[in-house]
């Protein structure tokens, strides 16, 4: 049932337009994957120095996520690499301002 759900919320999340709002350029995201476990849980870099998605977020953005625990978007780029974008950090982006 969890993962069916999971299933129907990455394919709504696949037709949507998503838009980073915490970098100083901000970039589009494609949901490549929901992630089992939220920001506080999942490491940055993968596991290199141990620390998670939401302490880079903290140091290096000075950012501090209320929803810590929520899945995180993930975009999958070349050979291993992803990249993990908490929800509340993503912005969903009309075709009209896409254009803009």
């Amino acid at each position: 049932m969890l993962q069916k759900r999971k299933e129907e919320n990455l394919k709504f999340l696949n037709k949507l337009s998503l838009v980073t709002h915490h970098l100083k350029r901000n970039v589009a995201v494609s949901a490549d994957a929901l992630s089992r476990h939220g920001a506080n849980m999942m490491f940055a870099y993968r596991g290199f120095m141990g620390i998670t998605v939401q302490q880079h977020l903290y140091v290096r953005h000075r950012i501090m996520l209320k929803y810590p625990q929520l899945p995180c978007v993930v975009q999958f780029g070349g050979n291993s690499h992803q990249d993990n974008f908490p929800l509340e950090l993503l912005h969903v982006v009309s075709e009209e301002q896409e254009t803009d």
